[in-house]
């Protein structure tokens, strides 16, 4: 009924009798907008307002800037701030970081009270460097801004003049500056951006403040999570095509509809076009090239004709697999446009808007019948007044989405909106986890790319062709890499070999020289570096090897794996455990002496750890016990015993200790030579400091077997360890014929 009730109301507006339009004050505006900002974004402090003008020479707009949570700075520090976001790639600080909103409102009764708002400085402070440039460049030191003309929302034009010469700049993409033919031929094939009506009665409420912004707000389901803010490239008509399918494309990791074609990747492109947002692209994703050809825009200019969107549209729909059936509707009154809107919105389906001079994607809508858009432009939701809306595209998925999800986790590279090189940092040489979403299928597989150029072109390099989807992959970094441009592609394809789809890093990380993988050596304690870190070691000895990991914080918890060698391809064995230490063994009798590689992750926390191999000649007599020292800080200690059938007592006795040791024997007389922690034939794990340890065992076979010492709290600790045949009166002061044993 709410929203019955709410398009009455609109067409009431539509056929209602003009009376008599009144210009709005900017002292008026501004107690409105006022009100309106702090609804918004609560506590507010505004700037000086900026007024529009319509080609009449008449005021027809006011523009409020606000500061939120803090005092509204002096204007040359914004500006300088919104300067050097631009200069340093940093477009979100161009745009305010989030630390500003704006609201435009009309100046007059025969237009709606607000226009436009959203989070974000306005552009007058964002593109001011350009605006700037453009005034001195052909003007002189000694000019002076005469006015601001507000033609639509990426058509404002602003007026310098040095007292004998004149000039027009548009910042907005594609930029243009000229004299006033220039400026008068620019704008002459637009119509007024917004449907007047008599919105009289509601700016009464307005100025009265029987009304405020709406706060009730709908979007499409899951809108921060998949649908993406693509800064203007091209065109504006392929841009929002993009954001839209890129939101499809996201939308595989969080419902059944999985249309994982549609963005394959993301590459950086040199816009043709000046202007004041970015003049290099580093976000494109490739659906924005196919786009762009398939709507027929004219590059020269950023412009598409309005009904070659919806073909184009379908036309990349149908070369990915997919049938959306997108329609065009420019016939209709903006009261039909925001009913459509509402429908679509309500069943979760994104659409292109055209307002005047620009596209947009909608993406939601408030109880004032505002529009939430993506803008093209800006990484916020700019949210307009539903009296600019002029066409509609009603984009609905058909058929297809069948596809196997898939989004790369890292490397994401810069995440920063129209940010250049400021993702991760690699070395070549060393080993980096490369980690993603999937869908569940069995037999599952992916490939996986690099690229050193930006994603660009066909500048691909293969990581692997086939590894399981299973979500991390471990990446032996190509020595002789150096490059800040560097991506990741990931295909994903079912057991059959049918390709499903594709992801890619959204930014740049950065490749260095330099890097090798860490060698353990034996009985020496290192601290991790990152989360994960890898080593490598290898033990020359025949006898048994340990390599453990401990975090270095109490209540976290670190993993272990061992792989086959240093390429970290083929995993022996993994220890995953809840106890403070995690560590795998290995029997070196019987495995040769082959470099294994060691990766050790986090599960709990985010401290560093110690990770020590334990892989020198210590071994142990049956019946012979000699004094041990535990250093500080230690993991894991590994002793190579040789034991014949036989029941066996074991005894570790803390001599002197505050420490916490456990011990445990590891064999491999079933043929497996790699053990995990919880892989022991026996073993005690008393809890507390200074508490003595012990077990007893049944050997059935003569080999060599492991005994592993570790440490919980890595205390310096003496210690004696003795095995023995447990024959009754061997052990003083027991008369049974060996220890119960204490775990098993």
């Amino acid at each position: 009924m709410k929203k019955l009730a709410l398009l009455i109301t609109l067409c009431s507006i539509a056929i209602s009798l003009i009376s008599q339009t009144r210009n709005i004050s900017v002292e008026d505006a501004q107690i409105i907008a006022n009100r309106n900002a702090a609804i918004k974004w609560g506590n507010v402090s505004p700037a000086d307002p900026i007024i529009y003008y319509s080609v009449d020479d008449k005021i027809v707009a006011y523009r409020f800037n606000y500061a939120i949570n803090k005092t509204f700075p002096d204007k040359n520090t914004v500006l300088q701030e919104c300067a050097e976001g631009k200069y340093n790639g940093d477009r979100k600080a161009q745009w305010g970081n989030g630390n500003y909103g704006n609201i435009l409102m009309s100046a007059r009764t025969d237009l709606p009270v607000n226009l436009e708002h959203g989070l974000g400085i306005s552009s007058e402070f964002a593109y001011h460097e350009y605006l700037q440039e453009q005034a001195e460049a052909h003007l002189g030191s000694n000019y002076s801004l005469e006015r601001i003309y507000y033609i639509n929302a990426v058509n404002v034009w602003h007026h310098y003049t040095n007292g004998s010469k004149d000039i027009y700049v548009k910042a907005h993409s594609p930029a243009k500056v000229g004299d006033y033919e220039v400026f008068q031929a620019a704008i002459s094939e637009y119509k007024f951006f917004c449907e007047t009506g008599d919105y009289n009665d509601q700016w009464d409420q307005y100025l009265y403040g029987k009304k405020g912004m709406s706060k009730a707000e709908y979007f499409i389901i899951y809108h921060d999570e998949c649908c993406p803010f693509y800064d203007w490239s091209y065109g504006c008509s392929p841009t929002a095509a993009a954001m839209l399918f890129g939101y499809w494309d996201q939308l595989s990791m969080y419902s059944n509809w999985n249309f994982s074609k549609f963005v394959d990747y993301h590459f950086e492109r040199t816009d043709n076009l000046p202007g004041g947002d970015c003049d290099i692209d580093p976000h494109c994703p490739n659906v924005m090239a196919q786009l762009a050809t398939a709507m027929g825009t004219d590059l020269s200019t950023g412009s598409t004709s309005r009904p070659d969107i919806a073909p184009g549209y379908n036309a990349v729909a149908a070369d990915h697999g997919y049938y959306f059936g997108v329609e065009f509707y420019d016939e209709y009154t903006p009261a039909w446009y925001i009913a459509v809107i509402f429908y679509e919105i309500d069943h979760d389906a994104p659409l292109h808007v055209s307002i005047e001079g620009h596209s947009v994607l909608a993406v939601g809508y408030n109880d004032d019948s505002d529009v939430a858009t993506h803008y093209t432009h800006q990484p916020w939701v700019v949210w307009i007044a539903f009296g600019q809306l002029q066409a509609v595209y009603p984009t609905n998925p058909v058929f297809g989405g069948t596809d196997l999800g898939i989004e790369l986790i890292k490397p994401d590279g810069d995440q920063d909106y129209c940010g250049e090189a400021s993702g991760e940092t690699m070395y070549a040489g060393d080993v980096y986890e490369i980690t993603w979403n999937y869908d569940v299928s069995p037999g599952s597989y992916v490939s996986l790319y690099y690229s050193t150029d930006h994603g660009s072109g066909s500048s691909w390099e293969l990581i692997t062709l086939n590894t399981p989807n299973d979500g991390v992959y471990d990446w032996v970094i190509p020595v002789g890499i150096n490059s800040n441009d560097c991506r990741i592609k990931i295909n994903v394809y079912t057991s059959d070999g049918t390709y499903e789809g594709s992801d890619g890093s959204y930014g740049d990380f950065q490749i260095n020289p330099g890097g090798s993988i860490y060698t353990l050596g034996s009985d020496s304690k290192v601290t991790t570096i990152t989360d994960p870190d890898y080593y490598q070691f290898n033990n020359p000895y025949s006898t048994w090897c340990a390599v453990g990991v401990r975090p270095n914080s109490p209540l976290e918890n670190w993993s272990i794996r061992m792989f086959s060698n240093q390429t970290f391809t083929t995993e022996l064995i993994s220890s995953t455990t809840s106890d403070p230490v995690d560590f795998v063994v290995m029997d070196s009798h019987h495995t040769g002496s082959f470099t294994k590689g060691i990766k050790t992750y986090q599960n709990v926390g985010l401290s560093d750890a110690s990770v020590e191999f334990e892989g020198d000649q210590e071994t142990l007599t049956v019946g012979t016990s000699a004094p041990h020292i535990w250093p500080n800080g230690d993991v894991v200690e590994m002793f190579d015993v040789y034991l014949t059938p036989g029941v066996y007592g074991f005894q570790l006795d803390l001599t002197s200790s505050s420490g916490d040791l456990d011990f445990g024997l590891f064999g491999s007389t079933d043929g497996i030579y790699y053990k995990n922690k919880e892989s022991f034939l026996a073993h005690s794990t008393n809890y507390g400091a200074a508490v003595d340890e012990y077990f007893t065992f049944a050997v059935t076979t003569s080999d060599y077997y492991g005994l592993c010492v570790w440490a919980n709290d890595g205390n310096s600790s003496s210690y004696t360890i003795d095995i023995h045949d447990p024959d009754p009166g061997t052990w003083e002061g027991d008369n049974s014929p060996y220890w119960g044993d204490a775990n098993n």
